[in-house]
C-alpha cells in the first residue's frame, strides 16, 4: 500500500539546540460491526440487534528534541474525526447525586485530545497529559479483539486511568524509572467530572512495578481513587476505592500468554450496608504465523461481592487478522458478555462482532 500521509519527518534545526524533529503518522479503519441486544428504548426495556458501519481516521503529530545538556523532551497530539465510531456512547454525570448515566455524544468535527508532553533523562521520564496510570502500565490488559476493539472489554477497569474522556477531563502525571530489568511507575490523575466540590476534589493515585526475568514478565500495582466505575455496566459515582493487582506473561512456542488478577474495595456506597468487593481476573493469548495470519483470544471474569449477595459477569473474545503488507491488515473478531453488573442487574447475553480493514500510515 502506498503511504500518502506525510511519509517523511520534518527536521527543524534552531540556534542553541541540537535538533527538533516533528514526525507525522496516522491510522484508519473501515468495516462493519454487529451488535445484539442493543437498547431499543431510552429505558432499555426492549432490545434489538443491528449492523453498523465503522470508520475512523486519526493523525498523530510526534515532536522530539534534545537540549545541549542532553535533556530529552517531546510532545504528542492526536487529531481525529468520526469520534462516534470510537466512543459509541459517553458517560455523563448527574450533578444532583453523582450517578452516571449514558448519553450519546455525536462529534463529527475534527478534534484533538489532551496529548502528551514529556521530559526524560538519567533520573527517569516524566509525562503529563493523556496517560495510562502506574498500575495500568505495570499490569496492562488482555489482547485486543476485532477491527474496532468491540467495546474494548479486553481492558481491565483501572479507576486511576480508564474513562479518561469522561472522568479525567484534566491531564495526569506519570513518572517512569528503569534499572536492571525493573520498571517503576507512579501516577496522579485529576478526576474533574463536574463543578461541585466533590467533583473538583476527586483524585487518583497509582503505583506500579514491572520485572522481566528469563523470558517471563511480572507486574504489580496499587491504586487509590475517589471515583469508581463498574467495569461491566459502566456506571458509578464518587465512591472511594482501593485496588491492587498482579500480572504475568511469557511466550511458549511463539504463543504470547498473559494472565491478570486485580481486586478492588469500593467504600461508602449509599445503597449498601458495607463495602463492595470486585475481583477481575482473566487470561489471554496471541499467535502470529509466518504467513501473516494472527490469532488472539481472551477470557475475563468480573466477580462482585456485597454484604447481601454475590454475582459475576464473563467476557469471552476471539479474533483473527491477516497482514496484507504495507501497513494494511484485515481484522475481525467476536466478543460475548453475559452475567450481572455491580448493581446486581442482569446484563443481556450480548454478542458483538466486526470485520474490516485497519491501516497504519
Amino acid at each position: 500500500m502506498k503511504k500518502v500521509l506525510f511519509a517523511t519527518s520534518a527536521l527543524v534545526a534552531f540556534t542553541g539546540a541540537a535538533a527538533a524533529e516533528v514526525a507525522v503518522s496516522g491510522d484508519a479503519r473501515i468495516g462493519m460491526r454487529y451488535d445484539s441486544d442493543l437498547c431499543a428504548t431510552a429505558a432499555c426495556t426492549t432490545t434489538d440487534s443491528a449492523w453498523n458501519v465503522v470508520n475512523r481516521a486519526r493523525v498523530k503529530f510526534t515532536m522530539t528534541g534534545t537540549s545541549d545538556s542532553g535533556l530529552e523532551f517531546g510532545a504528542e497530539v492526536r487529531a481525529e474525526e468520526a469520534q462516534r465510531a470510537r466512543y459509541g456512547s459517553q458517560i455523563s454525570i448527574d450533578e444532583t447525586d453523582g450517578t452516571v448515566t449514558r448519553s450519546y455524544a455525536v462529534r463529527n468535527n475534527l478534534s484533538a485530545d489532551k496529548g502528551l508532553v514529556w521530559v526524560s533523562g538519567s533520573y527517569g521520564k516524566l509525562t503529563a497529559g493523556d496517560i495510562d496510570s502506574g498500575m495500568e502500565n505495570a499490569l496492562g490488559d488482555l489482547p485486543e479483539i476485532g477491527m474496532s476493539g468491540l467495546d474494548y472489554l479486553n481492558e481491565f477497569g483501572y479507576s486511576s486511568s480508564d474513562f479518561d474522556d469522561s472522568v479525567y477531563s484534566e491531564a495526569g502525571l506519570l513518572y517512569e524509572y528503569s534499572f536492571n530489568g525493573v520498571k517503576l511507575f507512579a501516577s496522579f490523575m485529576d478526576q474533574n467530572v463536574g463543578y461541585s466540590a466533590i467533583d473538583r476534589d476527586n483524585n487518583a493515585y497509582s503505583l506500579g512495578a514491572k520485572y522481566e526475568m528469563a523470558g517471563y514478565e511480572f507486574g504489580f500495582g496499587y491504586e487509590k481513587s475517589d471515583f469508581y466505575i463498574d467495569p461491566v455496566g459502566f456506571e458509578g459515582g464518587a465512591y472511594e476505592n482501593t485496588s491492587w493487582g498482579i500480572s504475568a506473561a511469557t511466550v511458549f512456542n511463539e504463543v504470547k500468554v498473559k494472565g491478570i488478577y486485580m481486586t478492588t474495595t469500593v467504600e461508602d456506597i449509599p445503597t449498601l450496608t458495607g463495602d463492595l468487593d470486585v475481583d477481575q481476573f482473566g487470561v489471554g493469548a496471541e499467535y502470529t504465523m509466518a504467513n501473516g495470519v494472527g490469532l488472539a483470544g481472551y477470557w475475563r471474569r468480573v466477580a462482585f461481592d456485597t454484604p447481601a449477595d454475590e454475582f459475576s459477569a464473563d467476557v469471552v473474545g476471539l479474533g483473527a487478522s491477516y497482514d496484507l503488507g504495507g501497513g494494511a491488515t484485515l481484522k475481525g473478531g467476536v466478543v460475548n458478555v453475559s452475567g450481572d453488573d455491580a448493581l446486581g442487574d442482569s446484563v443481556a447475553d450480548r454478542t458483538m462482532a466486526d470485520f474490516g480493514l485497519v491501516f497504519k500510515f
